[in-house]
């Protein structure tokens, strides 16, 4: 039983992975965007602050997805280690 359910779980577990990973990536991208936007809709300071936000919420947004796959990589890790060593899982 244990076996069919991790052959179900696993690959579950991996496309949530990539959506979180994806949505961490984007999400800085599309509060820029949105920031750039209003700035230069309301304030007129010129399209270069598009390129400017974008670029910023790019790189955090890549930041930010690197320390999300490292964490949530280290977290799996630790969960296979327990379960080998035969523990409880912790709730």
């Amino acid at each position: 039983m244990k076996n069919g359910y991790r052959r179900f779980i696993s690959p579950i577990y991996t496309i949530n992975m990539i959506i979180q990973a994806i949505v961490t990536l984007l999400s800085p991208i599309g509060c820029m965007f949105l920031i750039a936007w209003l700035l230069d809709k309301y304030t007129e300071v010129g399209p270069w602050i598009y390129v400017v936000l974008i670029l910023l919420g790019v790189f955090s947004g890549l930041y930010s997805m690197v320390v999300f796959i490292l964490s949530a990589s280290r977290a799996l890790e630790a969960l296979e280690k327990q379960h080998k060593e035969g523990g409880k899982p912790i709730n």
